[in-house]
C-alpha cells in the first residue's frame, strides 16, 4: 500500500508539473492592428485571473506608440488602457490551447463608446509567438500572431 501511495504521489507531482510547465504566461505584443501599420500595439501580460487562478488572464502592460493609439485614453467602462485585463477567463485545454475565454476589441470599443468583447482562442506552439483568434460563436475570422518580449 506504501508503495501505491507514493506512485500516486509521484504521478500527481508530475501532472501538476506538466500543467504548470504548458501555463501561459509572459508578456506579448500584439504587433500592429491594422493593416497600414500606423496603429499602436500593446503588450499584454498573461497570469492566473485573479477571480479564478484556474483561468488566464491578459493585462495590458504598455502602450507603444501612444500618440497614434489608445496609449492615453480611458476605456468606456471608464478603466484606463495600461492595466486593463483585455483578455480573461481562458481555459487551459492542454498541449498549448487556451479556450473559453473573452477578449476586449480597445480600438473597437473605443470607436464605438462602448465595451465590446469577443470570445477568444489562442494556440502556444512554444515558439515565442501565440496565435489569437477573436471569435463570433465559433466562426474566428482572424487569427493574430503576438510575440513574446522580455518583461523589462
Amino acid at each position: 500500500m506504501k508503495a501505491f501511495k507514493g506512485v500516486a504521489a509521484s504521478l500527481m507531482a508530475s501532472a501538476l508539473f506538466a500543467t504548470t510547465a504548458q501555463a501561459l504566461d509572459g508578456v506579448y505584443n500584439t504587433g500592429r492592428s491594422d493593416e497600414t501599420g500606423d496603429s499602436s500595439t500593446l503588450d499584454v501580460k498573461f497570469h492566473p485571473c485573479a477571480d479564478n487562478a484556474e483561468r488566464f488572464c491578459g493585462t495590458i502592460v504598455a502602450v507603444h506608440n501612444p500618440a497614434d493609439g489608445p496609449g492615453g485614453d480611458v476605456l468606456p467602462d471608464g478603466s484606463p488602457v495600461v492595466g486593463f485585463a483585455m483578455i480573461k477567463d481562458l481555459e487551459n485545454k492542454g498541449e498549448g490551447e487556451y479556450r473559453s475565454g473573452e477578449i476586449n476589441a480597445i480600438d473597437e470599443s473605443l470607436e464605438k463608446g462602448k465595451m465590446v468583447w469577443y470570445g477568444v482562442k489562442i494556440d502556444d506552439p512554444a515558439d515565442g509567438t501565440i496565435e489569437v483568434r477573436g471569435c463570433l460563436a465559433f466562426i474566428c475570422p482572424r487569427t493574430m500572431i503576438w510575440t513574446r518580449v522580455d518583461e523589462n
